[in-house]
């Protein structure tokens, strides 16, 4: 069954949106989803939280 609230996420989904302040409109937005690891080291969680940003922001085009 798929969720039709476009508000709704999946565990483990990192979402970014860019709002423009002055019109309030949503020229960007990106997100990327990866399977949580319950007994992950603090380190491994650490790089895919990381992979996660990495993912969004390469999907934005921002250089970080």
């Amino acid at each position: 069954m798929r969720i039709r609230n476009p508000n709704h996420f999946e565990a483990g989904t990192l979402a970014i949106d860019i709002i423009d302040s002055r019109t309030y409109e949503l020229p960007k937005h990106a997100h990327a989803t990866r399977l949580i690891v319950p007994d992950a080291t603090p380190a491994i969680r650490q790089a895919r939280i990381q992979d996660a940003v990495n993912a969004v922001l390469k999907d934005l085009r921002i250089k970080h």
